[in-house]
């Protein structure tokens, strides 16, 4: 039973959904348009690779079924809440550095995953990170929409991939790509949720804005900023080949937060980053061990 509808695209409509008769609410993903029936068939691929996987542990959606319905190709998902971008909008239009950090930490652990995978998700952006549950479950997200994903032994070149605003030089370019366009809009969309707006095509200088601290916290929260402005550099590299990659972003101290531990440990700005990272903290080392166990290279 049709609730509400969740959001459109050019695919066609998402809806929230009740199972009858376990009343048990779904998304419901409905291809309404024939052109992307290929799309939605190429989905479903990948899907069936990332359902071997403890999802819950990678950050990323959990997809139930998919079928046809009067003609309409479906995709039943897990019910979540809201995207980062109606996040931004309805709630906080800004994120505090300490917000951004378990955010980052979870999508590089789901990227970690697809890389070990050979997959690149392709239009990585906050529609497509989605909070699991704002009010009982701060800062909690995941990873959906696997509707453009492309295996790397499939990938062409000059392909028109990623939306406009988070599209690395590479597609840009017309030129060969790999999971590292990935890496390039995650680093648009840290900033974009650190500035409260686009990082392009704005032309404007990066602003880093004004703290309100003071002493040891006020020294805390200036090396955070230029550790954040360090890891977006290394995730906006116009060479794809020089681009960090998801694991040396879990090992990067601002997601560590080494920087923070070893000099400002007892400061109160340190102990609030430490607590909020921790509520969403994946085990990034155990995921990596489940990845070698599953095969996966």
């Amino acid at each position: 039973m049709v609730e509400s509808v969740l959001g459109c695209g050019s695919f066609g409509k998402v809806v929230h959904c009740k199972k009858l008769p376990s009343n048990e609410s779904v998304a419901l993903k409905i291809i309404m348009e024939k052109d992307f029936i290929n799309d939605a068939h190429k989905e479903v691929e990948t899907l069936e690779v990332l359902k071997n996987f403890n999802l819950e542990k990678f950050n990323i959606v959990k997809w139930y079924s998919s079928f046809v319905h009067e003609g309409h190709y479906c995709h039943e998902f897990e019910k979540l809440d809201m995207s980062l971008y109606q996040y931004q909008v309805t709630e906080k239009n800004s994120l505090e550095l300490k917000e951004i950090r378990p955010i980052l930490q979870q999508v590089a652990v789901s990227l970690q995953l697809l890389k070990s995978l050979g997959i690149v998700h392709t239009d990585l952006k906050p529609d497509n990170i989605m909070l699991v549950d704002h009010v009982h479950q701060p800062l909690r997200v995941k990873v959906i929409d696997f509707g453009t994903a492309n295996l790397i032994s499939e990938r062409c070149m000059g392909s028109e991939l990623q939306t406009l605003w988070f599209r690395s030089p590479e597609i840009l370019l017309g030129a060969s790509f790999s999971e590292a366009i990935d890496i390039w809009s995650l680093g648009c969309i840290a900033a974009e949720l650190f500035m409260g707006r686009a990082l392009f095509p704005s032309s404007d200088e990066f602003d880093m804005g004004c703290s309100e601290l003071s002493g040891e916290d006020a020294r805390a929260d200036d090396l955070d900023r230029r550790t954040f402005v360090e890891i977006l550099g290394k995730m906006l590299q116009l060479d794809p080949n020089e681009r960090i990659r998801p694991n040396q972003i879990l090992q990067h101290p601002f997601i560590t937060m080494s920087h923070l531990i070893r000099d400002f440990n007892d400061c109160q700005y340190v102990k609030s980053c430490s607590d909020l990272l921790s509520r969403h903290l994946t085990e990034a080392s155990l995921n990596q061990r489940d990845i070698q166990q599953s095969g996966a290279v």
